[in-house]
C-alpha cells in the first residue's frame, strides 16, 4: 500500500488518548497523601523508580516483585508497601471525556482498530470494562507486559502489525508521547502526536480528514 492509499487500521496509544491517567510521579504521590504526609523523594531516586516502572511494564516482574523493590528505593524516606499499592490503584483516572466519540469516529470511517499500550495486568483489568473497548477486539490488543516488548523499540510496533496482519503504511498510530511518534514514523507509520491535556476529538477529526 502507497501512502496515498488510505490507511485499514487505527491504533491506539491508551493513556492520554483514549484514557485519563495520572502521567507524572508528583501526581502519583499525592493518592498516598505524599505532601500532606511530609513525605519527599530526592530527584535522585527518580531514575531507579522510571527503571523499575519499564521493568513492570515490560513483564519482568510481578507487582509484588516491583514493589518490593520500589519500597527498598523509597522506604528510607517513609513510604510503605501500601502507598504503593495505592498510586498502583489510583494511576489509572478513568475514560477521557471524548473517548467515546472519537473511537465511533473511527469506525465510522470505516477503520479496523487495535491498541498498542505500554502497561501492566493491573490496569488491563481496570480499563477494559469501560464502554469503548467493547469496539476494540480482544485479539488486536497488544500490551506491553505480555508481549515483554516496550514502546518505543521497534520490537513492540512489529507485533502488532504480526497481530493484525498489517504493512507499515495501513496503519494510523495516536499516541501522546513524542518518542513513541517518532518511532513509528521511522517503520513507515503514519503517526500523530497528541499533547497531553489537549482534547483528542479535534485531533482525529483533523488527522482523518487529512489522510482522506
Amino acid at each position: 500500500m502507497g501512502m496515498n492509499q488510505k490507511p485499514l487500521w487505527v491504533c491506539f496509544d491508551l493513556g492520554g488518548i483514549l484514557l485519563e491517567i495520572l502521567h507524572t510521579l508528583e501526581e502519583r504521590l499525592e493518592l498516598c497523601d505524599a505532601n500532606a504526609r511530609g513525605l519527599v523523594l530526592p530527584e535522585d531516586v527518580f531514575p531507579e523508580l522510571g527503571r523499575l516502572n519499564m521493568a513492570y511494564q515490560r513483564g519482568l516482574f510481578s507487582w509484588e516483585e516491583t514493589r518490593e523493590q520500589l519500597v527498598g528505593a523509597t522506604g528510607r524516606f517513609g513510604f510503605t508497601e501500601s502507598d504503593w499499592d495505592k498510586i498502583e490503584e489510583g494511576i489509572i483516572v478513568g475514560k477521557k471525556p471524548d473517548a467515546d466519540n472519537v473511537v465511533a469516529l473511527c469506525k465510522a470511517h470505516g477503520y479496523r482498530l487495535g491498541v498498542l499500550s505500554n502497561t501492566c495486568e493491573l490496569h488491563v483489568e481496570q480499563f477494559e470494562s469501560l464502554s469503548f473497548f467493547e469496539h476494540l477486539p480482544a485479539e488486536y490488543r497488544v500490551y506491553s507486559h505480555r508481549e515483554r516488548i516496550l514502546k518505543p523499540d521497534v520490537s513492540a510496533y512489529r507485533c502488532f502489525e504480526e497481530r493484525v496482519g498489517a504493512q507499515s503504511t495501513s496503519i494510523l498510530f495516536f499516541d501522546d508521547t513524542p518518542e513513541n511518534i517518532s518511532a513509528a514514523k521511522e517503520i513507515g507509520w503514519r503517526a500523530f502526536h497528541i499533547p497531553r491535556g489537549e482534547p483528542v476529538l479535534p485531533h482525529f477529526e483533523r488527522a482523518l480528514a487529512g489522510i482522506e
